[in-house]
């Protein structure tokens, strides 16, 4: 059983009878999975995690899916653009701290390493 409908870059909330890979082909993208814990429900023991989709499984695809399941391409502009105009240093953190997370979670957690030195 799974509660999902595939929209690349757009982060869901899933509900899986069974214990997900953390990276996983789904049709012609790539699943990502993270924020996995085990739930109980009426139907038992199922799982629920956030998901992400990729067209590839290089690094740069993956770590930017994990960000836009946070950040529009637009907001990431603005962020951007406050960040050099010294207006928003607060959204500018928050932003930074996903990014790095998306990062290390796409190389440690994953396994899948950035080819770029």
């Amino acid at each position: 059983m799974e509660n999902t409908t595939h929209l690349r870059g757009v982060k869901m909330k899933t509900i899986l009878d069974y214990n997900p890979p953390l990276l996983a082909k789904s049709g012609k993208q790539y699943v990502i999975r993270y924020n996995v814990t085990e739930i109980m429900t009426e139907d038992g023991k199922r799982w629920e995690c956030n998901e992400v989709f990729a067209n590839s499984v290089d690094y740069g695809s993956i770590v930017s899916a994990l960000i836009h399941s946070k950040y529009s391409v637009d907001a990431e502009i603005a962020i951007i653009n406050n960040h050099i105009a010294e207006a928003e240093e607060t959204e500018w953190s928050a932003y930074q701290a996903h990014r790095t997370w998306a990062k290390t979670y796409t190389n440690d957690t994953l396994g899948v390493m950035n080819e770029i030195n």
